[in-house]
């Protein structure tokens, strides 16, 4: 398999495990005031997260993503966004404004960046050859 492929299908398999976990509805088996945390804030760490690898697997055909800190800044500029609308009451992904949702959007993009330069890039040795500058 060659260096594209592979860079996407790890990228693609990333976004399907986020997909995986809110199909399962992990938060289930949780309750009290973690609950409530969980359903305010799992989407809103883990959806950037995803958005993230799915810029990693675009980048192969667009080049100017390569750049960890645009495809983080991309990431969270769209969920900033709609965040915003939601507080003008343009209700696109979400309908009730949160503040803190922003802080949950950067460490979402974020972690994602720090899966990529740090584990990724250590671990497979693919994924380091055509580095996210």
């Amino acid at each position: 398999m060659n260096l594209p492929i592979k860079r996407m299908a790890t990228s693609l398999t990333i976004v399907f495990l986020v997909a995986a976990a809110h199909l399962m509805h992990i938060g289930g088996a949780i309750e009290g005031s973690a609950f409530n945390a969980y359903v305010s804030y799992f989407s809103d760490l883990f959806i950037p997260l995803a958005a993230y690898y799915i810029l990693c697997a675009a980048e192969v055909n667009l080049p100017f993503l390569r750049p960890w800190y645009l495809k983080m800044a991309v990431v969270f500029a769209a969920a900033a966004l709609d965040e915003t609308g939601q507080y003008f009451g343009f209700a696109l992904l979400g309908r009730t404004f949160d503040p803190l949702d922003y802080l949950m959007y950067a460490a979402g993009a974020g972690l994602g960046a720090l899966v990529d330069r740090q584990v990724l890039a250590r671990l497979l040795p693919f994924w380091q050859e055509n580095p996210s500058k």
